[in-house]
């Protein structure tokens, strides 16, 4: 689980996924004096390109109802999880790049490299 301060214009993670398998993973974040900020109604969105400049490949949102992005507000956790059907729709091998947005911000970045 990452803890990131919400002032922080992102934080890079970097992880390995296997094609057509799951992977998951949770952001926390929290002000600076360590007290998770409350995310109520605030966007948040996980966009996957091939490059940062390169159109969407992959997008999970809190609007969807698929539950591949969890909100939970008052703690400031987000659940990502990206499901087999998701890693098998991307060609692999290849690395991808991916941010985590919050109300805009990003506060995750880094490389997805699928397997």
């Amino acid at each position: 689980m990452a803890t990131l301060p919400y002032d922080l214009d992102g934080v890079e993670y970097n992880f390995i996924a296997a094609q057509s398998f799951s992977y998951d993973f949770v952001v926390v974040i929290n002000d600076a004096n360590g007290n998770p900020v409350n995310l109520t109604g605030l966007p948040v969105r996980l966009i996957v390109r091939s490059g940062f400049a390169d159109p969407a490949l992959l997008t999970l949102t809190t609007s969807s109802s698929n539950s591949l992005l969890t909100v939970t507000p008052l703690t400031g956790r987000i659940a990502v999880h990206f499901d087999s059907v998701n890693t098998a729709t991307l060609a692999a091998p290849k690395n991808y790049v991916y941010d985590l947005r919050v109300n805009n911000y990003r506060k995750v970045w880094g490389t997805m490299s699928l397997r």
